[in-house]
């Protein structure tokens, strides 16, 4: 969506212009991964956030490809034969970097 939000300006002859859009992590790790990787293999002029809650929240609580390792959730339920979450969390900061784009950056409440 970000990328024929873009378009469309550049369509309008748009010099200066902003698309910015937030997303969380379900929607950026899985199933937005592709859009956000054709985006910035486009160079698409657009400045993406994640919010990440390191689940599907709206969904109820659902693991996602940034839900941290032993976590509990509705999907990976935690207990004494259960562990929780069997997967690592997919570092999205360098699957954005590994696309070569100009800059990337993380930020977290814990260090203002």
């Amino acid at each position: 969506m970000l990328s024929g939000i873009a378009a469309g300006a550049r369509a309008l002859g748009l010099k200066d212009y902003h698309v910015v859009g937030i997303a969380g992590d379900g929607g950026t790790a899985d199933i937005g991964i592709q859009a956000l990787s054709g985006a910035i293999d486009r160079k698409d002029k657009i400045i993406y956030i994640c919010y990440d809650n390191e689940a599907y929240m709206n969904t109820g609580i659902q693991k996602s490809g940034l839900t941290p390792y032993g976590a509990r959730t509705t999907t990976t339920p935690a207990g004494d034969n259960i562990p929780g979450t069997l997967t690592q969390k997919k570092n999205m900061f360098e699957i954005v970097a590994a696309h070569g784009i100009d800059y990337a950056a993380t930020a977290s409440i814990g260090y203002i």
